[in-house]
């Protein structure tokens, strides 16, 4: 996993690395059209809360 530069704020890292999962969840979907959330936990290494989370969020995104 890289390393999120740290940007001076309080909790930066933390939005940083959420900003980060974010597009690996919409990255691993737009290349696996079809695929399921629990194979995207499984190939993405990403748990299941944080899936969800951003797959909540990029669908509502697309509305």
């Amino acid at each position: 996993m890289e390393k999120v530069e740290y940007v001076g704020k309080r909790g930066s890292n933390k939005i940083a690395l959420g900003l980060k999962n974010k597009e690996k969840v919409r990255e691993w979907f737009l290349k696996n059209k079809g695929g399921t959330q629990s194979a995207c936990i499984k190939e993405t290494g990403l748990t299941n809360k944080t899936v969800s989370k951003h797959l909540t969020t990029i669908l509502k995104e697309q509305e």
